[in-house]
């Protein structure tokens, strides 16, 4: 996705479910993943690892889209790619305060909580401390 779609009402995370339900093969997925690699970097490193394996990806993302929990193992494996950490971010951030994630991608950007990498225009999270 290009940063430049993403307007206040846009629903970022509904838009990469609907995509990642999308894809029928390794092929589909990769390109996906090139996609939206911008947001969803550790969902891309995930797909391109050596580690990949299309058949058990599906087979989880599957059980998970049926309601059921595919284990610990295909958690850790692929959770990313079913839920990168900042679309999390985004999504919980946009909950909180029951705006549209568009509305919190944005707001987090002008916050400088998200920033953008300049050499590969990755976006990241900017881990803060707490405050004691």
């Amino acid at each position: 996705m290009e940063i430049s779609e993403i307007s206040y009402t846009t629903e970022i995370s509904k838009r990469y479910v609907d995509e990642l339900r999308a894809c029928e093969d390794t092929a589909a997925l990769l390109a996906f993943v090139n996609k939206w690699k911008k947001l969803a970097y550790d969902a891309y490193k995930a797909v391109w690892s050596p580690s990949f394996n299309w058949e058990e990806f599906k087979a989880g993302l599957t059980q998970e889209t049926a309601g059921q929990f595919a284990g610990e193992a295909w958690g850790e494996k692929y959770g990313m790619i079913l839920l990168p950490e900042l679309l999390l971010h985004i999504g919980l951030t946009a909950q909180h305060f029951k705006a549209p994630e568009g509305a919190a991608f944005i707001r987090l950007r002008e916050m400088q909580m998200i920033k953008k990498r300049r050499k590969n225009g990755i976006f990241y999270l900017v881990k803060q401390e707490v405050k004691k």
